[in-house]
């Protein structure tokens, strides 16, 4: 374990509970931060040991930084000695309000801005070099290649109502220490700046959209924030509020490589500059309607399980976002143009029904009208179909109503739900699963305009 801060003083809280602290030290190991620290009230816990919320603690570190630690378990208390220990399930948050004036204009606080986040389980050849230039004395040295690919840049549109600017730029960039990826959003010259309330509007849409370009979760693990910020070189910085967030580090994170940007620095760049340009504005307003985030975790959080149970998490993933897509959608409530149907269609079929009525013996004649009667209800768009519900949305999503797509609405998903059965061998288990995934991730990158690499392993677009 390594101790990362020192408390001095402050106060621990629980509901309406709360008691002085006189020493606290913060560790962190694997990626979980932990706290020590000991209690002034003897009957805290007695008052707090029996309640369902999280404990907090706030205090002044070592340096006089203000520090809270939100979301804490109480792993043990001793009554001897009043020793609590606690394990951070959210986040801590580190501040230097030491001058706070400083950060003030006309007395009123400045708009913070968003220096640095890092982020894990991002795995990437990064798109764009650094030129190295060598020198002895006034000689230049040649090398080679004379540069390293260090980094990726990426540009793209953001709009939002509450925001004025739509054009940014920020770099990725690795974190030596432990090799994460940094996202840079220092401001660029050209592009808007990045305060902070923007970074927050667009935040779980951002790590979202990471996320299924990684074909693995990408995690927020710190935030670098606040009036200034600190460069201590080798892409290691500091800010005036830092955001430490507690979680247990990943030793394998089952990277999908549909969109292949650990594969080469070529692919990279074209995949990241074709995603974000547009797109990402795309999706973050398409997210508000059809809730990709929870599309993207399905997809992503299938990598460690059986395949019938991925094929199953998909096929829910997949009726989810079209019941979304139906709820939001403005169809018309006809499947075919009204008027073509109720003078062009609907009276051939009544043609065709009477001729069969001559023919066909009728024991029940009531029968025969409820039958003949439906004619009225076969151009009505059913929103608790489905399959008419799944048409629908592959149809917007671009996706080719090809025999395999098909085959996967009328038999595959209903084998799969019904009775527990994906495939009738091996292979055409795999080719199900492989043909499912593959046209869930080509319904957003369809919708957000994306037609860049793909990395198919089954081509269910040729079938």
């Amino acid at each position: 374990m390594n101790i990362i801060y020192t408390i001095l003083n402050g106060k621990i809280e629980c509901e309406e509970h709360s008691s002085n602290i006189d020493f606290g030290l913060v560790f962190e190991q694997d990626g979980v931060i932990n706290i020590e620290t000991y209690i002034t009230d003897k009957s805290f816990f007695e008052k707090t040991e029996k309640s369902n919320n999280y404990y907090k603690i706030i205090g002044i570190t070592e340096k006089g930084y203000d520090i809270i630690c939100s979301h804490l378990f109480c792993n043990s208390y001793s009554y001897e000695n009043r020793k609590g220990k606690f394990t951070c399930n959210s986040k801590i948050t580190v501040i230097d309000n030491k001058e706070p004036e400083k950060y003030k204009e006309n007395d009123q606080p400045l708009d913070k801005s968003i220096f640095f986040v890092e982020l894990e389980g991002l795995n990437t050849k990064f798109a764009n070099h650094t030129s190295i230039q060598k020198h002895r004395g006034t000689q230049k040295i040649d090398i080679f290649p004379g540069f390293t690919f260090d980094h990726t840049n990426i540009g793209f549109m953001f709009n939002h109502p509450d925001i004025i600017g739509n054009y940014y730029s920020v770099d990725l960039i690795e974190n030596p220490e432990n090799n994460n990826i940094i996202i840079d959003f220092r401001n660029k010259e050209g592009y808007c700046r990045f305060s902070n309330f923007i970074y927050e509007t667009m935040r779980n849409e951002l790590l979202s959209f990471l996320s299924f370009l990684n074909g693995a979760s990408v995690r927020l693990r710190k935030e670098l924030k606040g009036y200034y910020y600190s460069d201590k070189g080798n892409n290691i910085f500091d800010s005036q509020e830092v955001i430490l967030y507690s979680f247990k580090q990943e030793k394998e994170n089952n990277q999908n490589d549909y969109f292949p940007i650990n594969d080469h620095h070529s692919y990279s760049s074209e995949i990241f500059s074709k995603m974000f340009f547009q797109g990402f504005d795309k999706f973050y307003q398409l997210n508000k309607l059809l809730d990709f985030q929870s599309l993207i975790f399905s997809l992503n959080n299938t990598n460690t399980n059986g395949l019938n149970e991925r094929y199953y998490i998909l096929i829910t993933a997949l009726e989810r976002v079209c019941k979304n897509y139906t709820k939001n959608s403005s169809n018309s409530k006809h499947l075919i143009d009204e008027n073509i149907y109720q003078t062009m269609i609907k009276p051939r079929f009544k043609e065709f029904f009477n001729t069969l009525k001559k023919e066909v013996v009728i024991k029940d004649k009531s029968a025969w009208n409820i039958y003949s009667s439906k004619l009225g209800d076969l151009n009505r768009r059913n929103n608790k179909d489905t399959k008419q519900k799944i048409y629908s949305f592959f149809e917007y999503a671009k996706i080719n109503l090809n025999k395999s797509v098909i085959n996967l609405i009328e038999i595959e998903r209903n084998d799969a739900v019904h009775e527990g059965i994906i495939g009738r061998n091996d292979e055409e288990e795999i080719n199900n699963y492989l043909k499912l995934d593959h046209i869930l991730r080509d319904c957003i990158a369809n919708l957000i305009e994306y037609d860049g690499i793909r990395k198919r392993k089954f081509d269910y677009t040729k079938e």
